[in-house]
């Protein structure tokens, strides 16, 4: 590529016009170069041409003196030697001679060669002054000068024929018949001319000395070695083969010299008399002839001339055409390019120029069908979603300025901006914040830790976000989630930073007031599970009794619920009467109570003191509408007597002596673990037996219970739920084999079976299916693969792309996590929850409102749905604490934009209520009992 710098260099300077210029040129360099050789040629010939026969001109003239001048001499002789009768014939003679040297002036003005202005000239002008008749004195002197200026003008012809330089004409026959024009015709003439003045002066003298007999030789020696030139010469003239006029012509006046040579010889040796008149005639006459071929072959090289020029013109013309035609054609094709890339390429500098002034309602116009128009099409595209991300943006900036806090601030943190909700909900003016400090903000209970972490943070060109308490004019303090991102220069220096709030303060509010309603029963106010959890963690326990309500189901259908929830009341009244600091009271779940003592005690005094409280509790007179209700009570132990043992094992082992205790009807067992545990790993061991036969014959099967949109009235999700069909065909709820397969590593076979199966169920329907996992499930790294391979299978992730009447594949697909588990690592299922998203899916928490107690991290997992635990909506219609929690949750999950889905649907009450109450979704047996894949309803979407 390097060798292509230079030329890269060049043209990239260069304007498109300059581009094409150069191209064309380049492209026609190899005809103009050829062209211009060829039309110099042409020139060349032509301008030879015109020379030549602007030569013939002169020569003509000058041809013509060179006949009357010779005249005039042997005239004058014969005057001078007293042959008066020549007086007339030589002034008619000097009218023509002087006419011919006006012709010449004339002629010498029209071919601007100007040659009357040479002294060559001029001095054949001033002899032939000299030699007219009325300035003649001395016969010697006369002929000398005629003699000269014949000369002169012979030398003259041959001055002209080289000012025009039309002896380079290349052809050979122009070359013979210019010499036969210019030297060798003017010769023989001049010499003749000589001869007949020499023997016309012989002749009336009388006087044949050797001297003139001598000069005679020499004269007809010249003339001879012309005329032999002559011969040989007009032989290879093309001209003389082909025009037999010529031809006679030439032979005949050949003839006649050769006589008139013949007749002079004898006049010389005085062989003959012939009178000086008649002789003078005679070699006149021949000279005629001479002088009439002259014109004859200057007339027809003329001709021949005239002939030449046309047809050099006529190549100049058809070479000119063809130039023209190629030029045409090229600018033509030339044209064509420039106008289909300069013009498009000139809408497009006019169209960028309208984008860079903010208008966006502009395309480009292309007519042309090649690329350009692809890239036309191409860049009005890219306009559409500018002008379409414009928009969004436009929209996001006005409900970024109506739902949160926005101020800027330049590299100092001083405040260059604020929006008008950040003004309106701080109480500042703009003119009372502009250039001050944002620390005017600045909470002072904030640790200073953290505004160090956030300037360290932005300094970096790094986002910072976080909760942050800020303070307003009025004094109060907000808690905003906040996001301060440093805004970058094209050098990559920062110019500003952007601080997005969102004020989260009533939420937080809601979330504590919820946090404390999860703490405790909404019942009876003694704190509930959730509490007795997190209290064993901060301090460990030595006993654990659990209290049943014996046949309590049995009351509430008898009574009804609010007898029931009265005899629960009084239960904790009376529970609370035994609370001390080292003995607690719980409530559990419906009918159940526990006591955790975290003094060290005997087991029979433990046993004895849980004896005494069932015993209050059954004698106890519960009058509710003039009823006395009577209650009997079961009560499981676990003591934890070495300090070692697990504390949700005691748990375990106080709820397994409670089954026991009502099997063996019993008021309180405690828990053996020598014959207890042997009991329960033999029931295990069979369990586990019966998960590997139903995972080996697949008898694992799906069953699909409908959730139904309250808006719509429709059944937009499917819940999928495990179960085990036994050796006898009875189908097994999970609650009998679901803990026992995750303790024999049989878990994650179950949910790959469940997730092939009710994949390959829904993979031709419309609605959404959720999934339940657990947290086992995403931390292990081979389920979660099977995971996502099974979404890839079953074209999962473009589901969202496609109209619902084409979409293929499974149509959309939740994972529910369930709530009540114990969460250790956050970040993890996050990071699982967003690949998730990444394929179209979406992520709910089940069982909601009996598990977690940090919302903050569960609401940022990127959660879509929350399920409302089903422990709250049966109670929705009689409990109202429950009615409370379950509207709380609504109110803040609508805030957040999360959808809720009610459990336990049971009644039509109940499923009035919570559409009542705004709840999304409904679950439950009012809606349908899960079903297998066969009994499933036709879509209603």
């Amino acid at each position: 590529m390097k060798i292509f710098t230079p030329s890269i260099n060049f043209f990239g300077k260069l304007s498109f016009q300059k581009k094409i210029v150069v191209m064309m040129i380049a492209v026609l360099l190899p005809f103009i170069m050829p062209s211009y050789v060829t039309y110099k040629s042409f020139f060349n010939n032509l301008n030879l041409v015109k020379k030549e026969i602007i030569a013939t001109k002169y020569l003509k003239v000058f041809k013509e003196l060179l006949v009357l001048i010779p005249k005039h001499r042997g005239m004058m002789e014969g005057f001078l030697k007293g042959e008066k009768g020549f007086e007339k014939d030589i002034k008619k003679n000097e009218k023509k001679v002087d006419y011919l040297f006006q012709k010449i002036k004339l002629l010498d003005k029209k071919s601007d060669l100007f040659i009357t202005d040479t002294k060559r000239y001029k001095k054949i002008k001033k002899l032939w002054e000299k030699v007219k008749i009325e300035n003649i004195k001395n016969k010697d002197i006369s002929f000398e000068i005629h003699t000269n200026i014949v000369r002169n003008i012979i030398n003259y012809l041959k001055y002209i024929s080289y000012i025009l330089n039309i002896r380079q004409d290349k052809g050979a026959s122009n070359q013979y018949i210019i010499s036969l024009l210019f030297d060798t015709i003017p010769k023989i003439e001049e010499y003749l001319g000589r001869v007949r003045g020499t023997i016309t002066t012989i002749t009336i003298q009388q006087n044949f000395s050797e001297e003139n007999i001598e000069k005679v030789h020499n004269m007809k020696a010249l003339l001879f070695a012309e005329l032999k030139f002559f011969s040989d010469v007009i032989g290879n003239i093309e001209l003389y083969e082909k025009n037999k006029v010529l031809k006679d012509k030439f032979i005949n006046l050949k003839e006649n010299i050769l006589n008139l040579i013949l007749i002079t010889e004898e006049i010389v040796h005085q062989k003959k008399v012939v009178p000086p008149k008649k002789y003078f005639n005679q070699a006149s006459n021949v000279i005629n002839n001479i002088d009439q071929f002259y014109t004859f072959l200057l007339n027809h090289f003329q001709k021949n001339l005239k002939i030449k020029e046309k047809k050099e013109i006529e190549k100049i013309i058809l070479l000119s055409i063809s130039l023209l035609f190629v030029f045409l054609v090229t600018n033509y094709l030339f044209l064509g390019f420039y106008f289909s890339i300069s013009k498009p390429l000139e809408k497009f500098k006019k169209v960028i120029h309208k984008l860079l002034t903010g208008n966006y309602s502009v395309s480009v116009d292309v007519n042309t069908q090649d690329e350009m128009r692809n890239i036309a099409f191409a860049f009005n595209e890219m306009i559409k979603k500018i002008k379409r991300n414009i928009n969004f943006l436009n929209g996001y900036k006005l409900a970024l300025d109506g739902a949160t806090l926005v101020t800027k601030g330049d590299i100092e943190g001083k405040i260059t901006y604020a929006n008008k909700e950040f003004l309106k909900v701080t109480g500042y003016k703009l003119e009372e914040i502009l250039n001050r400090p944002h620390s005017i903000l600045k909470d002072p209970l904030t640790p200073e830790s953290i505004y160090k972490n956030l300037w360290d943070t932005i300094l970096d060109k790094k986002v910072w976000r976080g909760i942050l308490k800020i303070k307003t004019k009025d004094g109060k303090t907000l808690v905003t989630k906040s996001t301060i991102v440093p805004i970058l220069d094209e050098n990559k220096n920062i110019k500003e930073f952007v601080a997005i709030r969102t004020d989260i303060t009533e939420l937080i509010k809601a979330q504590e007031k919820i946090k404390r309603m999860l703490y405790f029963d909404n019942l009876t106010f003694l704190p509930n599970r959730v509490k007795l959890l997190e209290d064993l963690k901060k301090e460990k326990p030595y006993g654990i009794a659990i209290l049943n309500i014996d046949d309590f189901r049995q009351l509430n259908d008898v009574f009804g619920y609010e007898a029931g929830n009265f005899v629960l009341k009084k239960c904790a009244e009376i529970l609370k009467s035994f609370q001390t600091k080292d003995c607690k009271v719980y409530k559990l779940s419906s009918d159940e109570f526990a006591l955790i003592f975290f003094k060290k005690k005997e087991k029979e005094k433990m046993l004895e003191k849980v004896l005494n409280v069932i015993n209050i509790l059954e004698k106890y007179n519960y009058i509710y509408e003039g009823y006395n209700l009577k209650i009997l009570l079961r009560a499981g132990v676990g003591v934890i007597e070495n300090g070692n043992e697990n504390i949700e094992k005691i748990l375990l082992d106080a709820d397994t002596s409670v089954k026991e205790a009502k099997i063996k009807k019993k008021k309180v067992i405690y828990y053996k673990e020598s014959e207890s545990a042997l009991k329960e790993y033999i029931k295990k061991l069979e369990w586990v037996d019966k998960i590997k036969d139903a995972i080996n014959n697949d008898k694992i099967v799906p069953y699909f219970q409908p959730i139904l949109n309250n808006k719509t009235k429709k059944i937009e999700k499917y819940e999928v739920l495990v179960r085990l069909i036994d050796k006898e065909g009875k189908i097994v709820s999970p609650f009998f084999f679901l803990d026992i397969a995750k303790e024999a590593k049989l878990y994650n076979d179950i949910t790959k079976i469940m997730i092939k199966k009710s994949f390959e169920v829904f993979k031709d329907r419309k609605e959404e299916l959720s999934i339940n996992l657990s947290v086992q499930d995403i931390l292990d790294k081979d389920t979660s693969k099977f995971i996502i391979d099974m979404i890839q299978k079953y074209n999962m992730e473009n589901r969202g792309e496609l109209e619902k009447e084409e979409k293929q594949g499974l149509t959309n697909f939740v994972i529910e996590i369930t709530e009540s588990e114990e969460v250790e690592n956050y970040d993890l299922i996050a990071e699982f929850i967003k690949k998730i998203k990444e394929y179209g899916g979406q992520a709910a928490i089940d069982d909601f409102g009996t598990g977690y107690s940090n919302f903050v991290y569960i609401l940022n997992m990127g959660i879509d749905y929350l399920k409302i635990d089903g422990s709250l909506i049966k109670n929705i219609l009689i409990d109202e604490r429950s009615e409370t929690l379950v509207k709380a949750i609504v109110h803040f999950t609508r805030e957040l934009g999360i959808k809720t889905i009610a459990e336990f649907v049971s009644d039509k009450e109940i499923q009035e209520k919570v559409e009542k109450m705004g709840v999304d979704y409904s679950q439950g047996y009012f809606i349908s009992e899960p079903v297998p894949k066969e009994k499933l309803s036709p879509s209603q979407l």
